[in-house]
């Protein structure tokens, strides 16, 4: 088995579910499902996620950081 320095995360658990048939079968199962082409509501999609960080940067009090001051002269 090779270790993560010498392939990709994502290639490793592609190469297992490959390997496993018993993984396969919820991949194959869910895209029977899987729409193709543009999802409906795909508009109301795109409002919340412009809407959501300005909800978690209220909801959690986040600010932007203060700028750096330069100390090296």
């Amino acid at each position: 088995m090779k270790t993560l320095t010498e392939l990709a995360f994502a290639e490793i658990l592609e190469g297992r579910i490959q390997e496993d048939k018993q993984l396969t079968r919820p991949f194959e199962a869910a895209s029977k499902y899987a729409q193709s082409g543009v999802p409906g509501k795909l508009s109301v999609h795109m409002k919340i996620l412009h809407k959501l960080p300005e909800r978690m940067t209220a909801d959690f009090g986040l600010t932007d950081p203060p700028p750096a001051q330069d100390t090296l002269k």
